[in-house]
């Protein structure tokens, strides 16, 4: 097949050249799809965030080689304001050189962070952004990278530009001493292109621009996050400098500084080390304007940096992210090592949230943690500290010292769809990027609600027993099993909280809980050791009666555990009753069953609080005919939560009496319920 086509394009007198790139780059493509090797699931992300608007813009299969077809005619479908009379018209001649790149400026078109942008790169990196475009010859369309949505795309685009008619005016990028210098304006139609507005640009930053440009790192510094800018001087002057970053300012969208106009974007052109002035370019203008750096948030409102990321190591991972409530444990988290036994490392840490077909301005912050690198269940202690913005951008630095790791914390807000995000790391040394594991090896996730039913309050009520609870079974294990469990409400401002208490079935919450926190609003988290081979009984409460809420409950532990739900209904049928003592100090009351059946009797004095007095009760349970006993207890007791007759069999030898006693004479009211696996009937 290569030889056919090699001979059909030597027959039409195409360049050879480039006829045997073609055939190497489809060699090497078939190689590679000969392996039979699938794709990774970071790999899968990033071509399926592919589709941007309405075009598919994918990551150039190899790299070294950008090929796009030449006599293929693109049709144009980029939009044009309406205020403006305009329409596309093929580019005829132009030079492809560097000469005229410093006069660039910005004219009608209203995207003054792009030009800002590319001001501020062509300073120093003329050729490198002028190599972005394939080819550098006459062409039906042109292939443009740019990054963007995780990776360097490769965008094409048609030969035509906006002419504005009967006007001097310009809707693209110009020079103002080279009016064949069209290449920059074949950077910014891609870049239009990719955000879906065409040339009725909505707006964007410099510093995203300059990283689709150029995949310099991008970094924001706001006003309000700094109180000295000498220590930026110091350490942006060298840099500067030396083509290792770029800078830029932008003003606010309430800005009324007369010599600055407001929701726009400068560039910083020079800095001199003596002065410590700085040098503005505006893209509207050829003027240029002299401050000192010191004040220069007295005029606007953000700086805005760009990191040459050569001579750093670059790492990234992709990643899915539906947001789930604010459960931490499900938040997307990473952990980031020092590999060096001996070097401390510096890290800049650039968070991206792909542009997708709608706009998305949800905040998104990232979180860096002094840990073991281990997924984190709540807030740890920070290792720097960072900002929350919605510019789908996030850029966080810090050094490791070596063998170090640290917990990387992606949080955003709720979105109509899930977020796709890249985290690239840039590093001084070889860093491991991983995606956080949980520090023990066994995760489990249950989800649960309260209701009017299973919201009992908190452990103060006697209606606590009605709150959901969990049995919790330690297998054998050689050591104690070190557990952390979190529980979490889908509403933030609920208390709520856990306890755990040894299973004893005869006198179910009469041992003091393992977990003693207070309620917490929202969520809890507690770091427990438990026993192998031991039963506990684990109950998920709010602090309030009758909330209808859901929750969900995560265990991870350094062994297998097995945790199920525990019914709080005391059987299939049930039978409430109530009485008043009047005086007395014993009641009976008597049952029958047509056939063995499995009972549970709870017994307990009701509108009773932790304050309140309750008499000491106790219950038996025997057989009328012949006073056979099925259950005999000598203890009374006064607990909140009442006393338990749990599991008894009984059948229909004879009726059944259950006698109810108390420790003194009385007048107040008893409460009871008898459950059954099959029908009971009291006479």
């Amino acid at each position: 097949m290569l030889n056919q086509v090699l001979k059909e394009y030597g027959e039409q007198g195409k360049e050879l050249g480039q006829v045997q790139r073609i055939c190497r780059d489809a060699m090497e493509l078939y190689s590679l799809i000969k392996q039979d090797k699938p794709f990774s699931l970071d790999t899968s992300v990033q071509w399926l965030s592919s589709r941007i608007n309405s075009s598919y813009i994918w990551p150039p299969v190899l790299y070294d080689n950008i090929v796009v077809d030449v006599e293929e005619p693109l049709p144009d479908e980029s939009t044009l304001p309406e205020t403006v009379n305009a329409s596309f018209h093929k580019i005829m001649e132009q030079d492809w050189s560097t000469f005229g790149v410093s006069q660039i400026y910005q004219d009608l078109l209203e995207d003054c962070s792009f030009v800002t942008a590319l001001i501020s790169l062509l300073r120093n990196n003329s050729q490198q952004l002028m190599s972005a475009i394939t080819p550098h010859a006459s062409s039906e369309r042109f292939g443009v990278t740019l990054y963007f949505n995780g990776c360097r795309r490769l965008v094409e685009i048609g030969n035509t530009l906006p002419l504005v008619e009967n006007d001097t005016h310009s809707m693209f990028v110009r020079s103002s001493t080279n009016n064949k210098l069209y290449w920059p304006a074949l950077l910014e139609k891609a870049y239009l292109k990719v955000h879906g507005y065409g040339y009725d640009f909505k707006g964007s930053n410099s510093s995203i621009d300059t990283y689709m440009l150029s995949g310099w790192i991008p970094q924001f510094i706001v006003s309000y996050q700094v109180t000295d800018l000498e220590p930026i001087w110091d350490q942006l002057y060298e840099p500067f400098i030396n083509n290792r970053v770029v800078l830029a300012l932008g003003t606010a969208s309430d800005s009324y500084s007369g010599e600055y106009k407001s929701n726009h974007d400068y560039s910083i052109a020079e800095m001199d080390g003596e002065s410590r002035n700085i040098v503005i370019k505006n893209p509207w203008r050829r003027s240029e304007t002299v401050i000192r750096f010191k004040e220069i948030f007295d005029h606007f409102e953000t700086l805005y940096l760009n990191w040459n990321p050569q001579g750093l190591i670059h790492k990234s991972i992709n990643l899915i992210s539906s947001y789930d409530g604010n459960i931490w444990f499900k938040f997307p988290q990473f952990k980031v090592s020092n590999s060096s036994i001996s070097r401390t490392c510096n890290v800049k840490l650039l968070l991206e949230r792909h542009l997708k077909t709608s706009n998305n301005d949800a905040s998104i912050n990232v979180g860096i943690f002094k840990t073991s690198g281990e997924r984190l269940f709540r807030k740890g202690i920070p290792k720097v500290q960072t900002f929350a913005n919605n510019t789908n951008f996030h850029t966080s630095e810090f050094t490791l010292e070596p063998l170090e790791s640290v917990t990387v914390v992606v949080f955003h807000e709720a979105t109509s769809s899930p977020d796709t995000f890249t985290l690239h790391s840039y590093s001084t040394e070889t860093v491991a990027l991983t995606k956080a594991a949980p520090k023990f090896p066994y995760t489990k996730t249950l989800e649960g609600h309260w209701d009017l039913e299973t919201c009992g309050g908190n452990w103060s009520f006697q209606t606590y027993v009605r709150n959901p609870q969990y049995e919790v079974v330690v297998p054998e294990c050689e050591e104690d099993v070190q557990v952390t469990m979190s529980l979490h409400c889908e509403l933030d401002s609920v208390l709520v909280n856990m306890q755990l208490f040894f299973d004893d079935t005869s006198s179910p919450f009469k041992s003091q809980s393992l977990i003693m926190e207070k309620y917490s609003p929202g969520s809890m988290t507690c770091n427990l050791t438990l026993t192998s081979q031991q039963r506990y009984k684990l109950v998920v409460s709010t602090y309030e009666q009758d909330i209808m809420k859901n929750f969900k409950l995560i265990v991870n532990s350094s062994c297998s555990l097995q945790i199920q739900p525990i019914s709080t209904r005391l059987g299939l049928y049930v039978k409430p009753f109530k009485f008043q003592w009047k005086g007395k100090n014993r009641f009976k009351l008597l049952m029958k069953v047509s056939r063995e059946t499995v009972i549970n009797v709870h017994l307990w004095t009701p509108q009773s609080s932790m304050s309140n007095y309750r008499p000491k009760i106790r219950a038996s349970l025997f057989y009328k005919n012949d006073s056979s006993p099925i259950q005999i207890n000598n203890d009374f007791d006064d607990h909140l939560f009442g006393i338990w007759l749990r599991n008894l069999k009984i059948d229909s030898r004879s009726p059944v009496i259950l006698l109810i006693e108390r420790f003194e004479a009385g007048y107040d009211e008893l409460q009871g319920q008898i459950g059954s696996n099959h029908k009971l009937e009291l006479v």
